[in-house]
């Protein structure tokens, strides 16, 4: 292919090297989207894009999601109502211009309420803080084998189970996607781009300093298809 990959860690995660996503050929997207789906999560560094190339880049992917709604209503750049900004920044009357703040975001699955959750979700960093706000990627099996799909662990309970085996359950589970060995730690530089596979991957994301600002700009690539069991798909 014509573009070289490095893979980030055994488990998980591909960084696409030299590349331009501003001017990407058909067949370099076609190499790039095949690495993706061996690896679930793709690092571009080094990107100097526009929202329009946020957008153009995503679309390729699939039909775009509207940012989900949030605890300040749907924060976009004005004009861009596909792209979503994750922000703690406040504007000069001392409103926010994006959503999700600087605390801890734990271990989830974006969007797994929804009857066809997001296939994937799309991160791009214009301003960074000096130290926290990285997001890590848990395991991504071999394409095809089964992967543990999990929301949020606040609220969650298995059915037909007792609440003490359920959560005994959880915990097993929960202990499982946080083991070191199957995760991608992401250190966030100006002009990175990461894009993760929401079907087969968790992410989260490490508190950082309220007082350091933080901007980024996000996508989300619409489902194509509902979540189905491992054993049903047999």
């Amino acid at each position: 292919m014509a573009v070289a990959v490095k893979f980030l860690t055994p488990a998980v995660g591909a960084e696409i090297l030299g590349v331009d996503l501003r001017r990407l050929s058909d067949q370099d997207f076609a190499d790039i989207a095949k690495v993706w789906h061996q690896r679930s999560a793709l690092l571009f560094r080094g990107q100097q894009i526009s929202d329009d190339d946020l957008i153009r880049f995503s679309r390729r992917f699939g039909e775009l999601d509207p940012p989900p709604n949030q605890e300040h209503g749907r924060l976009s750049p004005p004009g861009y109502p596909d792209v979503y900004v994750v922000s703690n920044v406040l504007d000069g009357s001392g409103q926010p211009i994006g959503a999700l703040g600087a605390g801890e975001a734990v271990w989830h699955t974006d969007m797994s309420y929804l009857e066809l959750p997001p296939d994937a979700s799309m991160l791009y960093a214009l301003e960074i803080p000096v130290e926290g706000g990285d997001p890590a990627v848990c395991r991504h099996p071999v394409t095809a084998a089964p992967s543990l799909y999990l929301g949020r662990r606040r609220n969650s309970y298995v059915e037909g189970l007792s609440t003490a085996a359920s959560e005994a359950l959880l915990d097993a589970l929960w202990a499982h996607i946080d083991r070191p060995e199957l995760r991608y730690e992401h250190r966030w530089r100006v002009g990175d781009l990461l894009l993760w596979d929401n079907r087969s991957t968790m992410h989260r994301r490490d508190p950082f300093d309220q007082s350091a600002r933080r901007v980024m700009h996000r996508t989300q690539i619409k489902g194509g298809h509902r979540p189905q069991a491992h054993l049903a798909a047999a």
